[in-house]
């Protein structure tokens, strides 16, 4: 028996409501939160650094580790280490993968 197909979507499919609605409210949360915080002063960045190292961070044999997934999180981590860590040397990373 013959099948129809219908026609196929060229590229991503489009954002269904709930999806667009989700969207919106994270980018006016974001909005929000940078209207309230403002800009970040040194001690600001040093004291969110600490608690970022606290629960992603841990170190041992002299080596300063952070485990985390997302990128932004890792760039901060990546900036604020040389300004607090006596060792100036390049950082190196290991990428470790788990189902």
């Amino acid at each position: 028996m013959p099948v129809a197909l219908g026609p196929r979507r060229l590229g991503p499919r489009q954002p269904n409501v709930l999806e667009r609605r989700k969207a919106a409210e994270i980018a006016h949360l974001l909005d929000e939160g940078r209207a309230r915080i403002g800009i970040l002063s040194e001690r600001d960045l040093l004291i969110a650094g600490a608690a970022l190292y606290a629960g992603e961070g841990t170190k041992a044999d002299g080596i300063v580790a952070f485990a985390n997934s997302d990128p932004a999180m890792v760039a901060f981590f990546l900036r604020l280490a040389p300004a607090v860590l006596r060792h100036r040397r390049a950082p190196a990373a290991r990428l470790a993968l788990s189902p």
